[in-house]
C-alpha cells in the first residue's frame, strides 16, 4: 500500500517566476543584486518555519530566446530537519527560473518560436531558419519538441486550460496568443493551480515513499 510519512510533499524543485531575461537574472545574480526568498515562514521539504537555509548554487548551461548560450546559476535551499520528514527524503530543494525546462538547454521561450515555426512552415524550413543560430537543432530535435508540446496540450486538457481538439498543435498556439502575459504566465499559472511543470518532469514529482 502507497503511504505518504510525512504531511508535506516533496518539491525538491520549484518553478520560480522571474520577471526578466535569463541574462539579466543571471548578471543580477552574479552581483549580488538578485533577492531569493527566505522560506523562512515554511521549508518545502518538511514544512517547518525557520528550517530552510540559503545552500548555495548549482550551475547549468541553457540557450536563451536570442539563441545565446551562456551558465546560469541555480539557487539550493537546505532542509535542516525540523518538521517530520521520512529520513531517506531529499536535504534541498531548488529554485528553477520558470522559462526554463528541467534537463534541457534551450528555454521555453525559445522552443515553443521553434514549435510554432515547424507548425506553419514544416521542420526543413525551420531548420534553415533556426540552424544557424542553433546548431544542435535536428529533424530528431524538432520531432522532440513536437512531441513535448503535444504533451503539455494533453497537460493543459486536463487542467481545463483548454478544451480538447483533432488540431491540437493550433489549439496551443491559440491559447498561448490570447493568454495574458503569454506563454511564461502561462507556464507560472499552471504550476500555481496544479503543482505541474508544463514542460519535463522535474524530480519533485518521483513517487511517495511506500512501506
Amino acid at each position: 500500500m502507497e503511504q505518504k510519512t510525512d504531511a508535506f510533499p516533496h518539491k525538491l524543485q520549484l518553478q520560480y517566476k522571474i520577471d526578466c531575461s535569463l541574462s539579466n537574472y543571471q548578471q543580477l545574480v552574479e552581483h549580488d543584486r538578485w533577492e531569493f526568498p527566505s522560506f523562512e515562514a515554511c521549508c518545502q521539504i518538511c514544512g517547518a518555519a525557520g528550517c530552510a537555509k540559503f545552500h548555495g548554487f548549482y550551475s547549468r548551461e541553457v540557450v536563451d530566446e536570442g539563441g545565446k548560450g551562456f551558465e546560469i546559476w541555480i539557487a539550493r535551499y537546505l532542509c535542516h530537519r525540523k518538521g517530520e520528514v521520512h529520513p531517506g527524503a531529499h536535504k534541498t530543494f531548488s529554485l528553477l527560473p520558470h522559462v526554463l525546462i528541467p534537463y534541457k538547454r534551450y528555454s521555453a521561450p525559445l522552443v515553443y518560436e521553434v514549435f510554432e515555426h515547424s507548425v506553419a512552415c514544416g521542420a526543413g524550413k525551420t531548420l534553415d531558419r533556426y540552424q544557424p543560430q542553433l546548431e544542435n537543432l535536428c529533424e530528431r530535435s524538432i520531432f522532440w519538441i513536437m512531441l513535448m508540446f503535444q504533451a503539455a496540450f494533453h497537460l493543459l486538457v486536463q487542467a481545463h486550460f483548454i478544451q480538447p481538439t483533432q488540431r491540437w498543435q493550433d489549439a496551443f498556439i491559440s491559447i498561448v496568443d490570447s493568454y495574458s502575459g503569454g506563454l511564461p504566465r502561462l507556464i507560472m499559472d499552471l504550476y500555481v493551480s496544479e503543482n505541474q511543470f508544463l514542460f519535463g518532469t522535474p524530480s519533485q514529482k518521483r513517487k511517495s515513499f511506500t512501506t
